[in-house]
């Protein structure tokens, strides 16, 4: 095409008409919704996985320390609502012990020491339960994530050695 011809096209056309402007914003609306659902799915199930991620540590947390624990204790006492748990040596002296609370934590105290285990405990599921041989230990961990609830769960059944 030459010069001239291309200029006489130009010259015959100043802009976009009406229709053209008006398709090409709704292609681009509806892009952008596309990209941005596909954001907040792909955000959702990034932080449903970091949320689970982070309840699985505190979960081994938890049960590694009490397994530890009991294997070590001589007597292991659980209380009558079997949200806490105590273990004591040979001679009788306590050695530690382990609380679930209303407040979705699990304390433990060893000594002077008093360390939060979690903040996502789900108080109504969790439990200790004194066996004839065994400390059955349940834990349920409870997250909310954008709305949803998140939980995972685990039990484990310890024999003391003593």
């Amino acid at each position: 095409m030459s010069n001239i011809t291309a200029h006489r096209w130009l010259r015959g056309r100043r802009g976009f008409s009406l229709p053209e402007v008006l398709t090409s914003l709704i292609i681009i609306g509806i892009l952008i919704s596309v990209v941005y659902s596909v954001f907040i799915l792909n955000w959702q199930a990034f932080e449903d996985y970091s949320t689970r991620a982070g309840m699985w540590q505190d979960m081994d947390q938890i049960i590694d320390q009490v397994t530890i624990d009991a294997r070590e204790a001589a007597t292991v006492t659980v209380s009558a609502d079997q949200k806490n748990v105590s273990m004591f040596d040979k001679k009788g002296n306590l050695l530690v012990s382990y609380s679930f609370l209303s407040n979705k934590e699990c304390h433990v105290i060893r000594g002077s020491e008093n360390l939060t285990l979690t903040h996502n405990l789900d108080y109504t599921l969790s439990l200790f339960e004194k066996k004839s041989k065994s400390l059955s230990l349940n834990v349920v961990l409870r997250d909310d994530v954008f709305g949803r609830g998140v939980s995972i769960d685990a039990s484990t059944e310890i024999f003391p050695r003593n």
